[in-house]
């Protein structure tokens, strides 16, 4: 395995795609800034990893522009510095979604979306089934009440009946 200030120095080409790095002590991101990816274990060792700073007035979409541009060291070393836990997640994708939105609660708290509770939810599965064969809908059966109760309130839907009608 090559350190990082070999690869900077070798002629074969301007462009390296992915490096790991395992002794992280003297490396410098200017010591790899043409490298395009590089994966670094332990990024508390590395100097020069920039610090994230955000102003609120920049709003939401200049959060979610800002958090696009980051790394996802850079995204959890901004949490970690806020003070917000990223709990680890075998999914890189996934652990980057919670941590964005983790940082987005911190900055903008009141910007979370209510949840819209379904009319749906008030009627029995029993009077569904009432419902859809008095307006003679068909629907895919199954062994599962729940996966049951979701295609009939998907079936209901595409029939255009209202949840009110009863």
């Amino acid at each position: 395995m090559k350190k990082a200030n070999e690869v900077k120095n070798t002629n074969t080409t301007k462009e390296v795609k992915e490096v790991k790095v395992k002794n992280t002590k003297d490396v410098k991101i200017k010591d790899v800034k043409e490298i395009k990816n590089v994966k670094i274990k332990d990024t508390e060792k590395v100097k020069g990893i920039k610090k994230v700073k955000f102003d609120t007035a920049e709003g939401l979409e200049g959060l979610k522009d800002l958090i696009k541009g980051l790394s996802n060291d850079e995204l959890y070393g901004w949490a970690k510095e806020l003070g917000i836990e990223v709990k680890d997640f075998p999914n890189p994708a996934i652990k980057r979604m919670r941590a964005a939105m983790s940082i987005k609660g911190h900055f903008f708290p009141t910007e979370r979306k209510a949840k819209v509770e379904s009319p749906w939810k008030k009627i029995s599965t029993g009077e569904l089934k009432k419902m859809a064969k008095a307006k003679k809908v068909e629907y895919r059966k199954s062994d599962n009440e729940q996966i049951q109760r979701m295609h009939l309130i998907s079936a209901l839907k595409v029939a255009g009946v209202n949840p009110e009608e009863k």
